[in-house]
C-alpha cells in the first residue's frame, strides 16, 4: 500500500500531521541508469592498514615456505640395524665401541645411537634396550 502526499495541508489541532491520500499502487518508474561509481580513495591510515596486512601475508607465506622447505630438506634418520641390551657396567661409549667399524669415529656412533633412541643425555641403565645404527 502506498500513500502520496497531497498537499501541505495541516490537520487542525495537530500541526505535526499532514493529510495524505492513498491512490493505490504507484506506477513503476523507469529505472534511471546509475552513475558510475567513484574510485575508492584511501586515507593515509587506510594505506597504512593495507600495507600492514600485505606485510603480514608476506611474512606468513615466507614462514610457511620455510617450514615446508626445511621439512623437504631434512635428512632421513639412520636406519636401525637391531637392538642391544645394556649390560651392567656398559656405557654408550662401550656399546658404540663394539659397533664401530675400522676407521669410524666412536663419537659419531654414540650420536647416532642417541638420535635413534631419542635420548636426552648420554646415561644408560642396565637392561635398557637400545636401537643401534646399521653398520
Amino acid at each position: 500500500m502506498s500513500a502520496v502526499l497531497v498537499d501541505q495541508v495541516p490537520v487542525p489541532g495537530r500541526p505535526q500531521l499532514r493529510l495524505v491520500v492513498d491512490n493505490g499502487p504507484r506506477p513503476q518508474s523507469v529505472e534511471q541508469p546509475r552513475p558510475a561509481m567513484a574510485p575508492i580513495v584511501l586515507t593515509a591510515r587506510g594505506r597504512l592498514v593495507v600495507r600492514a596486512l600485505l606485510g603480514a601475508v608476506a611474512v606468513a607465506t615466507a614462514v610457511a615456505l620455510g617450514v615446508l622447505l626445511g621439512l623437504a630438506l631434512r635428512p632421513e634418520p639412520a636406519a636401525a640395524a637391531g637392538a642391544v641390551t645394556v649390560a651392567p657396567g656398559d656405557s654408550l661409549w662401550t656399546v658404540a665401541s663394539q659397533l664401530t667399524s675400522p676407521g669410524e669415529d666412536a663419537r659419531d656412533v654414540v650420536e647416532r645411537i642417541v638420535t635413534l633412541n631419542g635420548l636426552t643425555d648420554h646415561v644408560v641403565h642396565p637392561g635398557q634396550e637400545l636401537l643401534v645404527p646399521a653398520g
